[in-house]
C-alpha cells in the first residue's frame, strides 16, 4: 500500500495529524496520518497549498460513529 498521499487546501492547515477514508459503507478504511510538508502551488490559476502527508496506522471506527 503506498505510504504518502496529497491534497489541495487553501490555507495552511492547523493541525499535524488528520483520520482519512477510503471506499464507502460497510467497506471503508479509516486512516491516521501525518503531515509531513506543505508547498505553495498554483492550481488552476489559483494559489493553493499542497500538503503531503504520510500514513501512520490504521483506525478502527466502531459502528454508529461514522
Amino acid at each position: 500500500m503506498p505510504r504518502y498521499f496529497s491534497f489541495l487546501a487553501p490555507e495552511a492547515p492547523d493541525f499535524l495529524e488528520l483520520v482519512v477514508t477510503f471506499g464507502s459503507p460497510p467497506s471503508q478504511l479509516f486512516l491516521r496520518a501525518r503531515i509531513v510538508h506543505v508547498m505553495p502551488i498554483l492550481h488552476d490559476g489559483r494559489n493553493m497549498l499542497l500538503v503531503g502527508c504520510e500514513y501512520i496506522d490504521r483506525v478502527q471506527i466502531s459502528d454508529g460513529l461514522t
